[in-house]
């Protein structure tokens, strides 16, 4: 059986980012203290997927089904709470005292290392 969930209540915002921040599109994003738009680092929470980036705007997928890369021995399954390994790829959060929103895992490809989530 093949279901498709792309495009599933997707939403989007755009952010200013810095002149020297590196961001492209894929990567985990989140907003700094400052207000711009940032790229998350190991074991950070992020709210978005940068999916394009122009100049100094990104617009950031803050909803809606997305399909990440993930690290680890094995896909997470079901409700879990995601963070970034820092190189564009999700792990599952082990934290017990994480504020991290839990994200519903639709589909696994442990031959992909890919994983769909509803952010």
């Amino acid at each position: 059986m093949s279901v498709s969930y792309n495009g599933f209540d997707v939403k989007c915002i755009t952010f200013e980012k810095k002149p020297s921040t590196q961001i492209i599109a894929g990567d985990l994003v989140a907003q700094g203290a400052d207000g711009y738009i940032e790229k998350v680092s190991a074991n950070a929470p992020f709210f978005g997927v940068a999916s394009c980036v122009r100049d100094n705007f990104v617009t950031v997928q803050i909803k809606g089904y997305a399909e990440l890369e993930y690290t680890g021995s094995s896909a997470p399954s079901g409700l879990c709470k995601l963070v970034s390994n820092g190189a564009g790829k999700v792990s599952v959060d082990s934290s017990t005292t994480s504020v991290n929103p839990a994200r519903m895992v639709l589909k696994r490809d442990e031959a992909a290392k890919k994983i769909g989530v509803v952010l």
